[in-house]
């Protein structure tokens, strides 16, 4: 097997990139508009979902397709 040149938090930073700009890419496509909240609390638990929900779930599945 060839080893990726490519690091897990490389790869975790494409695929959190590609998911987060599809998002924004089908909103625009979309044509509709939201209006984001301004509760502090609701931006800390959306950061806590995304970093730890998200971010690290796309970490983990890389470094196991690593390690297998």
């Amino acid at each position: 097997m060839v080893e990726s040149q490519l690091s897990t938090t490389g790869l975790t930073a494409i695929q959190s990139g590609v998911v987060g700009g599809g998002s924004l890419l089908l909103l625009m496509i979309t044509g509709q508009t939201i209006e984001l909240p301004s509760s502090s609390e609701f931006w800390m638990i959306t950061l806590y979902l995304v970093l730890f929900c998200t971010i690290f779930a796309f970490f983990a599945q890389n470094f196991a397709v690593r390690k297998t």
